[in-house]
């Protein structure tokens, strides 16, 4: 089993671009449950079970999914809270696609470090959650701004969701393999 060492340049790098292809930061809010809980997580997704066990040398948790669908076993990698703020600051001049997200994810996790909370958040105080929940909405931003970006591809039109109701004819050499809906 490899393990991997955030104060080597070359680890980082590489786990940089398994980030960018593989990775996920999510800031979530829960309202109804803890109205004062904010949280980040890091999570890497990938088939090699191997590859998931040796991302366990930097920490985190581990575990499994069945795809029916796909017919294989997902082995998910996560970091939560605290924890992420070493891994994203060391990736974070490295990566490339994932860039912005893990920006606003090191400012947040960053907090977790300044300001640990145990508790499910309940012991923050108002200049601690308004903080939180500022980087909170800019990550929400972040996200509402990539999801108006995509560009939907269906037979016979290309549609952009921001402009849902232009219409452009397909142009199927940008499509490798049509998928059916």
């Amino acid at each position: 089993m490899r393990k991997f060492d955030l104060n080597n340049s070359i680890d980082c790098a590489y786990l940089a671009g398994l980030f960018d292809g593989e990775g996920c930061i999510t800031i979530s809010w829960l309202p109804k449950r803890r109205k004062r809980h904010i949280d980040i997580k890091a999570t890497i997704a990938n088939t090699d079970e191997e590859l998931i066990i040796s991302l366990m040398s930097l920490g985190g948790s581990r575990f499994e999914n069945f795809s029916v669908k796909a017919r294989l076993t997902c082995y998910t990698w996560r970091l939560i809270g605290a924890a992420c703020y070493p891994f994203i600051k060391s990736i974070l001049p490295y990566s490339i696609v994932k860039r912005e997200p893990l920006e606003i994810g090191l400012r947040m996790s960053e907090r977790f470090c300044v300001n640990p909370c145990k508790g499910g958040g309940y012991g923050l105080g108002d200049s601690e959650f308004n903080l939180r929940f500022s980087i909170y909405k800019e990550f929400r931003a972040f996200r509402e701004r990539q999801e108006n970006d995509k560009i939907v591809v269906t037979y016979g039109s290309v549609i952009v969701p921001s402009q849902a109701d232009v219409k452009q004819p397909l142009n199927e050499s940008l499509l490798l393999a049509p998928q059916k809906k």
